[in-house]
């Protein structure tokens, strides 16, 4: 029988794992399985080798592993597998397939070049608008390569200048990018390339209020989560994960 095991980052914030919980709700509905199950890399419970467990319990012979991952980073490519070689370990006969990042996949840019539009529309009239995309941080390269692609790719989709920033790591900062940037004569769109809210998110929110920001000169948007489209996309995801049981 086959099973989906969504895995998460986890974090200290009840408000970023009570998005996890709505989107794995909304997921679950769409794919329309019967052994489901959400887990956390960290900072939440359960952990992946409980969620593999769960889902062994439950009967499950094949477990599609569908990380909620923007970027190929550290929890990617040794956190998980190193956790799926036990589940492995523990489960010999339960098959185990597992799903990618997914921030540069096409419709992902898409839905947040759409939005940046739909940002833009909205304060239309008004001076001139950059596009400031702001990332977790990260010391692997290959993270902050994505990274550096996806700004590019937003900025020729959406048609307007997008830079690129980070909440710690990398530089330049979100502080460092506000304090040069010209709010006399420009509006500043943030896109925060986060899956939920949490400390990050109101870590920017009160950076922009220590500096005194004009929220009228700034908007920032909401998580990638949080976009409608969100819940169908990474379904069609999950089914992709699925799929390969069938390859």
């Amino acid at each position: 029988m086959e099973a989906v095991l969504y895995v998460g980052h986890g974090s200290r914030s009840e408000t970023s794992r009570q998005q996890a919980r709505q989107l794995f709700a909304a997921c679950r509905e769409m794919v329309n399985i019967p052994i489901q199950e959400l887990c956390f890399l960290e900072l939440a419970a359960p952990s992946i080798f409980a969620g593999i467990s769960q889902c062994a319990a439950r009967g499950a012979s094949k477990i599609a592993v569908v990380p909620l991952l923007l970027l190929p980073a550290k929890h990617a490519k040794s956190d998980i597998p190193r956790e799926l070689a036990k589940g492995k370990k523990a489960f010999p006969r339960i098959d185990l397939v597992r799903g990618e990042p997914f921030g540069q996949h096409p419709l992902m840019l898409e839905m947040l070049a759409a939005l940046v539009k739909t940002k833009i529309a909205g304060i239309a009239g008004q001076s001139g608008c950059t596009v400031l995309l702001t990332g977790r941080g990260s010391s692997d390269e290959e993270a902050l390569f994505a990274l550096r692609r996806i700004r590019g790719e937003l900025e020729v989709r959406a048609g307007v200048r997008v830079d690129l920033c980070h909440l710690a790591v990398n530089r330049p900062s979100f502080r460092e990018y506000l304090l040069k940037f010209p709010f006399s004569r420009q509006r500043l769109i943030v896109l925060p390339f986060l899956l939920f809210a949490g400390q990050l998110l109101e870590s920017m929110r009160k950076t922009a209020a220590e500096l005194n920001i004009p929220e009228e000169r700034m908007v920032i948007c909401d998580p990638v989560a949080s976009l409608p489209q969100f819940p169908a996309f990474f379904s069609s995801l999950v089914r992709e994960v699925l799929d390969r049981f069938s390859a």
